[in-house]
C-alpha cells in the first residue's frame, strides 16, 4: 500500500519533470500511468527521454501508454515498441489505440504490421473500430496480393 501517492497534476502544473519522472517509478500503477499522461502534456525534451525509462514496466498497460505519449510527441522509436505491442492478446480495446498511435508515426517499416492489424480490426464488433481501420488501410493501402492479405 502506497500511502504518500505523489500529486501527478501538481507535479504537471509546476512543470516538474524530476517529480514526474519519479513518479513513473511508483509502486502505484495508476500513479505511474497518470505520469506518462502528464510527461506526454509537456513540451519539455526531456519527457520523451524520461518516457522511455518506463517502456519495460512490469504492468503490461504503461508501455502500451508510454509508447502511445511517445507516438504523440512524434518521437521515432516508439514505432517498435507499437510494432511489438499492436499484436499482442491483452491488449483488448486498446489495439485500435496503439494502431492509430503506429500509424500517426508514419515509420514505413510498420506498413506490413499495421495492414495485418488493421484486418483484423474489420472483425471487431465496434463500428468505431473498423471505420478507424478502414482509414487506415485507405491510407497505408491493401496489398494487391492475396497471400500478403493473409
Amino acid at each position: 500500500m502506497n500511502l504518500f501517492k505523489p500529486d501527478v497534476n501538481k507535479l504537471k502544473e509546476k512543470n516538474d519533470v524530476c517529480g514526474l519522472v519519479k513518479a513513473l517509478r511508483n509502486s502505484d500503477r495508476d500513479v505511474r500511468l497518470e505520469a506518462c499522461w502528464a510527461l506526454g502534456g509537456l513540451d519539455d525534451k526531456r519527457a520523451p527521454e524520461a518516457l522511455f525509462s518506463a517502456i519495460k514496466d512490469k504492468d503490461d498497460l504503461v508501455p502500451l501508454h508510454v509508447a502511445q505519449t511517445l507516438a504523440a510527441y512524434g518521437d521515432p522509436r516508439a514505432a517498435d515498441t507499437l510494432m511489438e505491442l499492436v499484436n499482442a492478446d491483452w491488449l483488448g480495446n486498446s489495439r485500435s489505440e496503439t494502431v492509430k498511435a503506429l500509424h500517426k508515426l508514419n515509420d514505413p517499416r510498420a506498413s506490413g504490421v499495421l495492414r495485418k492489424a488493421c484486418l483484423r480490426l474489420l472483425q471487431d464488433p465496434d463500428y468505431v473500430v473498423r471505420e478507424e481501420a478502414v482509414k487506415i488501410l485507405d491510407d497505408i493501402g491493401i496489398p494487391e496480393d492475396p497471400a500478403e492479405r493473409a
